[in-house]
């Protein structure tokens, strides 16, 4: 029977039962003070203590965030329930299948995606019950997005004692991370075996603590889902803090108040309106973490070429469509006397020769987004072995969900397999993909065991290297797969580097 007490540094918490009695879950767990007020747009605070005996039973809110177009794409895959939403949202959740605080398993951290802008920690697809019945505790959590996660400005700067801002929803990840370390244990977790997961802006963050300062040694390993890895780009991904100040300031004008002082003044609710009309309904990663020489010491594909970050195992890859068939935006058609591999390197820049090399009989099939996403994973692997590193295990997940919308492998789309939450979903599934789902949720729970996802019944998953690049192709039937016939990828260094 899993244990339904659990003792942290703020007080004694009561969980329940997940769903069968060999998985207990604690909701609504706060790792920090309530971001409001005047600790908007502040490091995240710890948390108060409490009296006696304080019931998990519920999620927190979600952070205040635009809900998803009702019959939008994603609305109807996985946000048809609209949560309650607020500022007070540093909350996490634990599924554990521990019998004592004695057990000492692995962990899994997990982070949402939703472009720095929506998500939460609770959505229907993330449930730690299938990795508890395989032996592992599974954190979710919640952290500030939007205006309210990743606002950047020169008063914020100014009052910070690091000289920094708009990492706020990076740090709260951070704090989160910190208190799993602190508090695992009192749930049968180990605190020296915690895995890092996300998706998206999910594996954003990922990559992100995996080359801050402020997570040394807090880290075991890392899986890195469909985020945009090493892909080489003419802009960094991150802004540097003056221009993500320059920006801020610019939006806080545009909302009609004159100084972060009044901006804390507004209402959560109305700082949200005040932000949707200002985005006027155009889609974009307008707040963001930054380059503040605090949490993030450099744009997140420099630290990795760098040699940076940390030296820990690491478990990457995508989908074969991620955002290609446009259910985010409508999708672009390639003018007719351009290729779409020649748009690619045109958008890369110079730096993509370095990098990016595709046969010419192999260039006619391939779309930009997935491009990117699996050029950026192969180059990451690659370079981890020229750095003398553990090599890095790559999937592609290839799998189209049935259903009658035909969306492809679309970004997002292994989210159910992972956490076994197929039923959860309106597609109508078939054995295939519980089986597929069984295969998948059996290497990731093994790779956070064990550093190594292959264990028994399980195809046979080997590293990415130069001389053997091959990834798991993630689909019916699955096993190894050299990318588009040959070498996808190539790191070249500039003469006399």
């Amino acid at each position: 029977m899993a244990l339904l007490i659990a003792k942290v540094e703020s007080g004694v918490l009561r969980g329940t039962y997940s769903g069968n009695d060999k998985v207990s879950v604690f909701k609504g767990v706060p790792y920090a003070a309530p971001p409001v007020g005047e600790l908007r747009w502040r490091e995240p605070q710890p948390p108060e203590p409490w009296e006696g005996v304080r019931d998990a039973y519920t999620f927190s809110d979600i952070c205040l965030q635009e809900q998803a177009e009702k019959g939008s794409f994603y609305q109807k895959e996985f946000y048809e329930v609209r949560f309650p939403m607020s500022e007070d949202c540093l909350y996490l959740n634990i599924w554990t299948p521990a019998e004592s605080d004695q057990d000492r398993l692995p962990v899994a951290f997990f982070i949402h995606g939703g472009g720095f802008s929506a998500g939460m920690g609770i959505n229907k697809s993330y449930d730690g019950e299938a990795f508890g019945k395989r032996g592992v505790v599974t954190v979710t959590i919640n952290y500030r997005v939007g205006v309210y996660g990743f606002l950047a400005h020169p008063e914020l700067t100014a009052e910070n004692e690091h000289a920094s801002s708009g990492n706020y929803g990076l740090l709260d990840q951070i704090a989160a991370l910190k208190w799993v370390r602190k508090n695992i244990a009192a749930f049968g977790g180990d605190p020296e075996q915690i895995t890092i997961f996300g998706q998206s802006a999910g594996g954003g963050s990922v990559q992100l603590l995996c080359g801050s300062p402020l997570t040394r040694g807090d880290i075991r390993r890392a899986i890195i889902q469909s985020s945009i890895v090493l892909a080489p780009l003419r802009e960094p991904i991150n802004k540097p803090l003056a221009a993500a100040e320059q920006f801020g300031a610019d939006f806080v004008h545009k909302i009609g108040v004159s100084s972060i002082k009044e901006a804390r003044g507004l209402s959560g609710e109305e700082l949200l309106s005040r932000y949707i009309k200002f985005k006027g309904g155009r889609f974009g990663l307008y707040f963001k973490p930054v380059v503040d020489g605090y949490a993030v010491e450099d744009d997140m594909l420099n630290q990795v070429l760098k040699n940076k970050h940390h030296r820990i195992s690491y478990l990457m890859g995508g989908t074969l469509d991620e955002m290609a068939n446009g259910p985010m935006e409508a999708p672009k058609e390639a003018p007719k006397d351009r290729s779409s591999y020649e748009i690619i390197r045109d958008e890369m820049g110079p730096a993509s020769e370095y990098y990016f090399e595709i046969p010419k009989e192999e260039r006619e099939d391939i779309s930009e987004m997935p491009a990117r996403h699996i050029c950026g994973c192969c180059a990451w692997s690659e370079l981890q072995v020229e750095q003398g590193r553990t090599p890095v295990y790559q999937y592609l997940f290839s799998h189209t969900p049935p259903g009658d919308d035909h969306p492809g492998a679309f970004h997002s789309a292994e989210h159910p397999y992972v956490f076994q939450t197929l039923f959860r979903i309106w597609r109508p599934y078939r054995g295939e993909d519980m089986e597929l789902s069984n295969l998948a949720c059996g290497y990731w729970t093994n790779f956070i065991k064990f550093g190594n996802p292959n264990g028994e019944g399980l195809p046979e998953w080997t590293p990415y290297t130069k001389e053997c690049p091959e990834v798991m192709e993630l689909k019916p039937n699955a096993g190894m797969k050299r990318l588009f016939g040959q070498p996808f990828v190539r790191l070249k260094n500039k003469e006399g580097e």
